[in-house]
């Protein structure tokens, strides 16, 4: 009641209460707990009651629905199935879906424009620059505060994406830096952080030219060697192109098929 009690004309709050009971009566009484669990909801929060109940009804339907639809073919993709998980939230909890479901209704936003500003098409300032006034159209002005929202994630929402990799690729180093010093110093990151990073970058990048070069080296060698001579020559390679210890972790790796500077580096991320 404490916990609960003040908060429940929000729908969010009803499913959070009726999820916490539920969870507890299926473990202990699992042949009865819905009963057990009306029952104790009449009992803790009378005024709520019928409130509780309506949100209980409508969650258990929409979780069969979600069991039924989990393993079915019958959407063609993967926006197929959010427009009509959306109708089925709407149909069942009516606009409290878009309160119950804001935290994923705004990522949804966020992933849509992200999916717009991917183009080769446009200048990366402009990418930067559309993705942050997006981010606090969405979130308000806390999108901007380190202290309040999530820098690295947001960073990487826009770097992670195909064309932006393509144009840093592209770019000279020192305008690759002055295109991150944008994102960053948009989000709200100060002189000090971004040193930081700058100083990440460069040993992200320092690691991935070693990557290269030891990719290639290691394409050389297989024209020349094979077998267990093969293996002696990329060992005595990697160890010292890696160091040792860093060296027996690349050789487990690509044991189990895994090749860590087969891929791209993704600039800003790794």
């Amino acid at each position: 009641q404490g916990r609960y009690g003040g908060k429940l004309a929000h729908p969010y709050w009803r499913l959070q209460v009726i999820e916490s009971l539920k969870r507890y009566l299926m473990e202990k009484y699992p042949n009865d707990w819905l009963a057990r669990l009306k029952a104790m909801l009449k009992q803790f929060f009378p005024a709520d009651y019928n409130k509780l109940l309506a949100s209980l009804e409508a969650l258990e339907s929409y979780n069969e629905w979600l069991a039924e639809i989990k393993h079915s073919m019958t959407f063609s993709s993967k926006e197929e199935r959010l427009r009509a998980t959306w109708d089925k939230r709407l149909q069942l909890f009516g606009e409290d879906a878009k309160v119950i479901w804001q935290a994923q209704l705004k990522q949804e936003k966020v992933e849509a424009a992200l999916q717009q500003l991917d183009t080769p098409g446009l200048p990366l300032s402009t990418k930067v620059d559309r993705y942050v006034q997006t981010l606090v159209d969405i979130y308000g002005t806390d999108a901007t505060n380190p202290d309040k929202s999530h820098p690295v994630q947001q960073m990487e929402g826009l770097l992670a994406l195909n064309t932006v990799q393509d144009q840093l690729h592209s770019l000279p180093p020192e305008r690759r830096k002055e295109e991150l010093h944008h994102l960053r110093e948009a989000l709200g990151l100060d002189a000090e952080a971004v040193k930081r990073w700058d100083e990440l970058d460069a040993e992200r990048a320092q690691r991935a030219a070693a990557g290269a070069s030891y990719m290639q080296e290691r394409a050389a060698l297989a024209k020349q060697y094979e077998g267990e001579a093969l293996q002696v020559q990329i060992q005595a390679l990697q160890n010292r192109k890696f160091g040792p210890e860093e060296a027996q972790y690349i050789r487990n790796e690509e044991e189990t098929g895994f090749y860590r500077y087969q891929e791209r580096q993704q600039i800003g991320i790794n």
